[in-house]
């Protein structure tokens, strides 16, 4: 489970819910990433939508975006006071090109803890904060070129919530599902797994690829801040990747 801090927290208004027909479907043979804009109603009941979702195949495209819905806040009072949060272990993120076209080689070096203030001012101070005026496209390859360039701050694994503790409905830190009824009622609390973590990024900061602890889903929710993007797989791609990545590591594989 995790909150992003870096994307537009405001929703557009959608129309009243769509007949079953209308939604968003997966064809098995072609998966593709799939949106979804719950009603106000339906948005109550965490655990019958995802039902809904997977009855769609949206887990087959190994990622969907939920759009949630007009009058929904997870934070009724705004971000605007978090520059005295305290990320206790951020991570400056160095980036080389490998011997291997399209591979890198990355380094994770974990700082002293800051603030969010502190944080954003490293960003201000090194140009680490994107306009986003262009296309996504030309964003996105600017991401890739600009890969290698000085080393952002990502702070990462950050424990804890921004939702407001009224919120009910899929509010990240207390989400109703088996993970936890772990923690109630055996008191086994699994950081980022039934807990959650924040992480507060900027330009350039990432996460590299990976699949899920236990193969679990991943629920984020992302809150304030510019615009963030995502790659996935389908899962049935899994394997195919992996040898890729196997082929490209500069770590010797048995795969």
């Amino acid at each position: 489970m995790a909150e992003v801090v870096t994307a537009d927290a405001d929703h557009a208004a959608v129309p009243a819910v769509a007949p079953v027909a209308e939604q968003p479907f997966n064809d098995p043979k072609n998966p593709k990433i799939l949106t979804f804009h719950p009603t106000l109603e339906e948005f109550q009941d965490f655990e019958k939508y995802i039902h809904f979702m997977e009855s769609r195949n949206a887990h087959l495209g190994g990622i969907a975006k939920v759009i949630p819905p007009r009058g929904w806040k997870a934070r009724k009072g705004g971000y605007g006071d978090l520059d005295s949060k305290i990320i206790e272990a951020p991570i400056s993120q160095s980036v080389k090109l490998s011997p291997h076209r399209g591979a890198y080689d990355v380094r994770n070096t974990e700082r002293t803890g800051i603030t969010v203030g502190e944080l954003r001012r490293f960003a201000e101070e090194n140009n680490m904060v994107y306009s986003f005026a262009e296309e996504m496209e030309e964003i996105e390859r600017n991401f890739w070129k600009q890969l290698t360039m000085n080393p952002p701050l990502y702070g990462a694994d950050s424990s804890g919530t921004l939702f407001d503790k009224d919120v009910t409905a899929w509010n990240v830190s207390d989400l109703p599902s088996a993970l936890r009824t772990i923690n109630e009622e055996y008191g086994i609390a699994i950081q980022g797994v039934n807990t959650p973590y924040l992480y507060f990024g900027m330009w350039r900061a990432f996460f590299g690829w990976h699949t899920e602890d236990m193969d679990l889903y991943s629920i984020n929710y992302i809150h304030d801040g510019a615009a963030k993007f995502w790659y996935a797989l389908a899962p049935q791609q899994g394997p195919r990747f992996e040898r890729l990545a196997a082929c490209k590591s500069s770590v010797p594989s048995s795969v």
